[in-house]
């Protein structure tokens, strides 16, 4: 038997001499897959065939799970992928220390092709969604734990894997998968930049029926915090009204707590502080009845945003308490969004240097855990800060930064941007400005995120 590391020792890529013309070379190519595949003998064909479900390889695991090629195929999983390397059909990848397999693209097309063609295409595909399925529910719980950022790191290897298995959910009207998908899947793709493929698939999934109202009510979770995040308001709070409205018709009380503390945000700046603390009295004695205690720290930081602007001594004491008890919990996440909270309380107050260290704190933490949303929500903090402090060219600088930030991941919750740019001119014209704070918002949207960063972090506010 073959273990993955003899595996790792025989790998040599597809090897092919070259042609006169590009049809010659594809047909040449397409000749050799064909004759390679040839070769293959008992069951290694369908472990081939079973494989081109995954577009992006897959780890051992998740390749025994889908494939089953002992149960099914009577054939030993580390003996059949040896088979397969050695002809040169699959290749190795590292990821995480563990060795991933993956074919080549012309590969894949050719064994898709087989897959198809086979009975049993439906129930590989359907198999792979369960295992994608199972995977997030096996990572989501980490994802608030003490180490968020190794686990992000892990789905994004596994990315095109879940979008995968949540369009061949879709496509099968099958709106449980679907829906359980999106919901444990959003986190994910709002710290990680994929605002807008989570939003569509939020849409593509809500769009389906038949889910236990309890699953769909998640959906809508998901797919109010995807709007928020992007900055959409009016769609915030009509899928977190939703949401609560779902579970209380219902008597679904799993998730309530939550759901209000989401609706307290869009109420917060809509109604004011007594509509969005009427929710979180609501959501904290649920929380409270229920044990919760991430959720309650959780409230602590919706308390300290809904007292900001009347009463900034209120939202510090708020968020060191969101801050004491999210270090006692080991959430590093929600430490950094309570010291964000408490920055912008102590800038509100007119204490610009306690401001600024919370935030450069705060974005330190975000910058280890590849935090885009919260990287950029530091960033527009630290060049409010710059301008109101006179420092226009480093405001500038970052407000470039954030904005090509933003283009890149579909981010929209920084309004704050547009509001420090109507402070330079009422138009939000770049080009009224003068040259000097032209080219530092220039200099800004062409830097990369680690000069971005790192002048962010060098930035302190002048004395006096």
């Amino acid at each position: 038997m073959m273990s993955p590391e003899s595996i790792l020792a025989t790998l040599d890529p597809l090897a092919l001499t070259s042609s006169s013309t590009p049809v010659r070379r594809e047909q040449t190519l397409a000749d050799t897959i064909r004759w390679r595949y040839q070769l293959l003998t008992d069951a290694e064909p369908a472990l081939m065939r079973r494989m081109a479900a995954f577009p992006a390889g897959a780890d051992i695991k998740h390749i025994d799970e889908v494939c089953r090629p002992r149960e099914d195929l009577g054939l030993d999983l580390i003996n059949g992928i040896g088979r397969l390397v050695e002809h040169s059909l699959i290749v190795s990848d590292d990821a995480h220390g563990a060795p991933r397999f993956r074919m080549l693209e012309t590969i894949r097309e050719f064994s898709v092709r087989r897959l198809d063609e086979s009975p049993e295409s439906d129930e590989i595909r359907n198999r792979h969604t369960a295992t994608f399925l199972a995977f997030l529910e096996s990572v989501n719980p980490h994802l608030e734990g003490p180490d968020p950022a190794r686990w992000m790191d892990i789905l994004e290897v596994e990315n095109v894997n879940i979008q995968t298995a949540f369009d061949h959910a879709v496509a099968t009207g099958d709106a449980e998968a679907a829906q359980r998908i999106v919901a444990l899947a959003w986190r994910f793709w709002q710290t990680r930049g994929h605002l807008v493929a989570g939003a569509a698939a939020a849409r593509a999934a809500l769009a389906l029926d038949g889910s236990p109202l309890i699953i769909r009510a998640r959906a809508i979770d998901a797919a109010g915090s995807i709007a928020y995040w992007m900055g959409d308001s009016a769609m915030t709070r009509s899928h977190y009204e939703k949401a609560v409205t779902l579970r209380k018709e219902a008597g679904i009380t799993d998730g309530l707590a939550r759901a209000l503390y989401n609706l307290s945000f869009p109420v917060s700046d809509e109604d004011g502080v007594e509509a969005s603390a009427a929710l979180l009295d609501e959501a904290l004695a649920l929380a409270s009845d229920a044990g919760d205690r991430q959720l309650t720290v959780l409230l602590h930081m919706s308390l300290s945003r809904s007292w900001l602007r009347e009463s900034p001594e209120q939202a510090i004491k708020h968020a060191d308490d969101a801050i004491a008890g999210s270090d006692e919990d080991g959430d590093p996440i929600t430490a950094a969004w309570a010291l964000n909270l408490r920055g912008v309380a102590h800038h509100i107050a007119g204490n610009d240097r306690a401001a600024t260290a919370d935030i450069k704190h705060a974005l330190g933490v975000f910058l280890s855990l590849g935090d885009l949303s919260g990287i950029a929500v530091q960033l527009t903090c630290l060049a409010e800060i710059a301008r109101t402090t006179g420092d226009d060219e480093s405001a500038l600088f970052l407000v470039g930064g954030v904005k090509s930030l933003r283009g890149a991941t579909g981010l929209g919750i920084n309004t704050a941007i547009d509001d420090t740019l109507r402070e330079f001119t009422p138009a939000t014209n770049i080009a009224a400005l003068c040259d000097h704070l032209v080219a530092a918002h220039d200099r800004g949207f062409a830097a990369d995120l680690d000069e971005v960063t790192s002048v962010a972090l060098a930035w302190e506010p002048p004395i006096g």
